[in-house]
C-alpha cells in the first residue's frame, strides 16, 4: 500500500473517480444491450470497457497520481459524451430506417391492392366480353366457307333450332383437333339466343360436335388463384360465368 497521506480533496476526487468508472461501466452495459447489432459501436463500447478495467487494474497507481488521473477523467469523459452522441445518433437513424422501411412495405401493400383491383376489373371486363360467346367443335371445315353460314346450318341441323340466330362475329381460331377442324368462336347478338343454343347442347351427346361456354380462365396455378379470388369478389362484381 502506498505510503503517501492523501487530504480530504484527493479522497473525495478519487471517491469521484470511483463512482465515475462505475458509472462509466454501467453505462458501458447499458449501451452494449441496446446496440449489440452495430458493428462498430460495439468495438468502440469494448474499446471503452477494456480502457476501465485497465484503470481499475491501476488504481493505487492512479491514486499516486491524482493531477493526470483528473485529466484522464476529464478526457474519457469527453469520449464518453462522444459515445453517447454517436450512440443517439444511431438510434435515430435505426428509427429512420424502421420507419422508412413500414412507410415502404405499406406502400407495396397498397400498391399489390390496386394491382389486384386492377386484375379483377380486367377479368370483369374479359367476362363481360365473353357472356354471349360460345365455342363449337368438330364442324367440318370447308376451304370456301362463309364461317357464319356454315354455324347457322350446324345449329339448325344438330340442335334442331329453326330460328336463325344472329351474331356480332363468327369466325374460327386456335389449332386443329384430331379431325383437323379448328373449333368456332361465336359471339351472339343477345344472351337468349346463346341460351337458346347452349340448353340444346345435349343433344351432340354421343357425338363428336361439342358446344360450350368461353371461359375467362385457362387452367394454371395462376389463373387458379384469379378464379379462387373472383369466386370470392363482392357482391355487385358477381355473374355466370364458366369454368
Amino acid at each position: 500500500m502506498s505510503e503517501y497521506c492523501f487530504d480530504t480533496k484527493t479522497a473525495t476526487v478519487l471517491n469521484s473517480l470511483l463512482e465515475v468508472v462505475r458509472d462509466l461501466q454501467h453505462r458501458f452495459e447499458k449501451f452494449e444491450k441496446q446496440i449489440e447489432k452495430i458493428a462498430f459501436i460495439q468495438c468502440t463500447v469494448n474499446s471503452l470497457v477494456h480502457k476501465v478495467n485497465d484503470v481499475e487494474k491501476k488504481l493505487e497507481f492512479v491514486m499516486n497520481r491524482s493531477t493526470e488521473i483528473e485529466g484522464s477523467v476529464e478526457n474519457m469523459s469527453h469520449l464518453m459524451h462522444k459515445v453517447v452522441h454517436r450512440c443517439k445518433e444511431n438510434i435515430s437513424n435505426i428509427t429512420s430506417l424502421k420507419t422508412a422501411e413500414l412507410q415502404h412495405k405499406d406502400r407495396g401493400e397498397n400498391v399489390d391492392f390496386r394491382l389486384r383491383n386492377i386484375e379483377d376489373d380486367v377479368i370483369e371486363l374479359k367476362w363481360r366480353s365473353m357472356k354471349t360467346n360460345l365455342i363449337f367443335t368438330g364442324i367440318q371445315f370447308q376451304s370456301d366457307e362463309n364461317t357464319e353460314d356454315t354455324l347457322n346450318s350446324f345449329i339448325k341441323q344438330k340442335l334442331n333450332i329453326d330460328k336463325k340466330s344472329n351474331f356480332v362475329s363468327v369466325h374460327r381460331f386456335g389449332k386443329r383437333g384430331r379431325r383437323g377442324n379448328r373449333p368456332i368462336l361465336a359471339k351472339f347478338t343477345t344472351t337468349k339466343d346463346k341460351e337458346i343454343v347452349l340448353k340444346n347442347g345435349f343433344k351432340l351427346k354421343g357425338t363428336n360436335y361439342g358446344v360450350q361456354e368461353q371461359s375467362i380462365f385457362q387452367k394454371s396455378n395462376k389463373n387458379e388463384k384469379f378464379y379462387t379470388r373472383w369466386q370470392n369478389r363482392p357482391e355487385g362484381k358477381k355473374g355466370k360465368y364458366s369454368w
